[in-house]
Parts: C-alpha cells; structure tokens; sequence
C-alpha cells in the first residue's frame, strides 16, 4: 500500500472512527428504503441510527484541516521566498489533489454507469457527476443518479477549488485578528444562507428540505471552514493552545462544549418536536457538527493521553488509506451482494438485530477487500505518477 502521509497520527484513527459512522447509517437507510425496518422496533433503531449522520461532517472538517494546514504551509513558503514560490505551491497542491482524488472517483463512476441498468434520469445525469456537480442536480434521488453518495464529494471538490483562494486572502490580511474574525463570518454564514433559504418558502416537505439544505455546498461549507480555522489555530498558536490545555478546567470545558454539541445532535426528534423539526435540523447540519469537532479535535491535537495513543496506532493508517476506495464502493457493494443475503435471512426468521450486523459487518468485509484492490490497481499506479510529476 502506498500508506497516507503520517504528520497527525491521531487523525488516521479518527478517520476510520468517520468511515465507520458513515458506513452504519448507509446500512440502515438503504435498509428502509429496501422495506428491510420491518418491525416498530427496527423502525425506532433505524431513527436512532441516521440520527448519527454527523460522520459526514467530520470528514468535512479532516479536509479543511488537513488541507488547510497544507496551504498554511505553503503561503508560508510565500512569506518566506516570495510569491512565485509560494503560487507553484499552490499549483503543485492543485495537481497532487487531482491525482489523488479524480483517478478513483472516474473508475468507480465509470464502472457504475455501464455496468449497471441505468433510468433515462441516470444517464442524463452522468455528465453531472463527471464534473463533480452531482449536489446541484435539481432532483437528487437514487433513481436520478448514479453515484448519489458522491455528493459529499462535488462539495469537497469545490472546497478545493476555492480554498486556494480563501487562504489567499488571509494571506493579504495584516494581523490574526481580522483573519479569524474572516474565518468565524464565512462560518457562521452557512447557517445565515440555510435560515434564510428555509424562511423564504412557508412549507418544505422531507425530500425537499434534505435536497435543499444538506447537499448543496453553499449551505454546507460551514465544517469545512471550521476545519481551516483548527488548522490557523494549530499553525499560528499551537504552543499557546497546549500551555491554556494544561490546566484541568480548560480541558474539562472544551470537553464539556463537545458533549453539550453531541446531545443536541443526538436527540433532535424529542428536542425540536415534530412542529420544528426541520428548522433544528439546520444547527443539526454544520453548526452544531463544528463546535463539536472543532473543540474535540483541539483536544485531541494538543493533549496527550491514552485515547491519542489508541487512535494514533498504525493499523489505523492502513485503515485509514482505504478509506476513500470504501466510501466509493460501499454503497454498491452493499446494494448488489450484501441485500440479497439479507433478504434470505429474513426468510428464514432471522431477528432485525442479527440482519443489522450481518449487513454492516459484511458491507465492512467487502469493501474493504475491494477498495484494497482499487488501491493496488488505481490509487497506487497514480500516486507513483503524483510523486514523479508534481513532487
């Protein structure tokens, strides 16, 4: 395997904590939509299930970091040699992206988009998801696409077309001061967009909502931002983070901060209420998901403990490296080998909780094996190619 690079060795496991998360939610929505939440008690696991949708965000959050911090590093370059430097960093970030996430994606979409039967929507819809626009499209349904998972990827596509652009700019900004006050604006506008989006119509139904405010990049940009601000606090003030994060009370506040978020996005149904569901769920998705990652991963990143060291084992790297091939495969893999033994086990009386954990543990299996050989075949042939062209 061509291993992930080993700068934040506690975020490997955090990955994998995502991946996992991600994966459990699939199991149990492509259950319901497969009629497979047969009893009332499979039906109230299921709500409790996709309430952990927040996997997602972490993900969003890892990529503003880490990206984040790659860009800090390069108009550091800028400061430090001057601007031509600094730009063929930028470029050279912009090229190694390309070759680490557009290989993949394209063999998997392609792959999909002939293999299976495809609705007339779906085959209008491919060159949508060739340009990473699968989140704009007007009627995003698992009927109307092809890879509807991939929206989460469109929105991290876009966040690395313009986060060049964003790091720029703090860049020209004199002083951290108006720096982070940029950053906490640009977060705090995501929710600003999805309230005003959502007051604009007087009614919104399930489907319409869900396409309107969590899929779209311009309502859910907010974790990515947080990501870049942990990544300006860890580059400009890690020493002043570890020495405030020494004291016990500050440790126990960041802390108690998270597990406040974690309770809010847990228990949204017996919260909100029927009545204002749908409006909760706008601080559900982005704002309450970044206060929480943001001050757990501030902890994480800056104290030392038996957890970091957990996390921070190797076997969560190479975990960690199949991650992207599992989240591109999974759904599929899950679909077409996984439902169909499910089906049977329900046939032959199987309980819902033992079919649960089949599905997952078996969708885990497969997608593991297969995204290892996507890696040997695809990711690893390109990231050579990567390292001899944009070194």
């Amino acid at each position: 395997m061509s291993l992930l690079a080993n700068h934040f060795p506690e975020l490997h496991g955090v990955r994998v904590l995502a991946v996992f998360s991600v994966l459990q939610w699939h199991v149990t929505g492509v259950m319901a939509t497969r009629g497979l939440l047969l009893t009332p008690e499979a039906q109230h696991f299921g709500m409790r299930s996709v309430t952990l949708f927040f996997g997602m965000d972490l993900f969003f959050v890892l990529s503003g970091f880490l990206i984040g911090s790659m860009l800090l590093h390069a108009t550091a370059n800028q400061e430090a040699t001057g601007p031509a430097r600094g730009w063929r960093g930028v470029l050279r970030f912009y090229a190694r992206r390309a070759f680490r996430t557009f290989p993949l994606y394209y063999v998997v979409l392609t792959f999909l988009a002939f293999a299976l039967p495809l609705t007339a929507a779906q085959q209008q819809s491919r060159w949508w998801e060739y340009l990473y626009l699968t989140n704009f499209r007007p009627i995003l349904l698992e009927s109307t696409v092809v890879m509807i998972w991939g929206w989460s990827l469109s929105v991290e596509e876009h966040f690395y077309l313009l986060v060049p652009l964003l790091l720029g700019g703090l860049h020209w900004l004199r002083g951290h001061t108006p720096r982070i006050l940029l950053l906490l604006l640009l977060w705090g506008s995501a929710l600003a967009i999805r309230l005003a989006i959502f007051h604009a119509q007087p009614a919104w139904t399930e489907i319409q909502h869900f396409q309107a405010f969590y899929v779209r990049t311009y309502t859910r940009f907010d974790p990515l931002v947080a990501g870049v601000l942990l990544a300006y606090t860890q580059h400009y003030f890690k020493a002043q983070v570890r020495a405030w994060l020494a004291q016990a009370w500050a440790r126990w506040s960041l802390g108690a901060g998270a597990a406040l978020c974690l309770l809010l996005l847990l228990f949204p149904h017996e919260i909100a209420g029927g009545t204002h569901f749908l409006h909760y769920r706008l601080y559900c998705w982005g704002t309450f998901t970044s206060l929480m990652y943001f001050a757990w991963l501030l902890l994480l990143l800056n104290t030392d403990g038996a957890l970091k060291r957990l996390l921070g084992h190797r076997a969560f790297l190479h975990a960690a490296t199949l991650g992207y091939g599992i989240y591109l495969v999974h759904i599929p893999v899950f679909q077409h080998w996984v439902i169909p033994r499910l089906e049977a086990m329900y046939r032959r009386g199987s309980g819902f909780g033992s079919v649960w954990l089949t599905g997952l543990a078996w969708m885990t299996l497969l997608s593991i094996v297969v995204a290892y050989l996507l890696h040997i075949l695809v990711e690893k042939p390109m990231l050579a190619l990567r390292d001899r062209w944009a070194a």
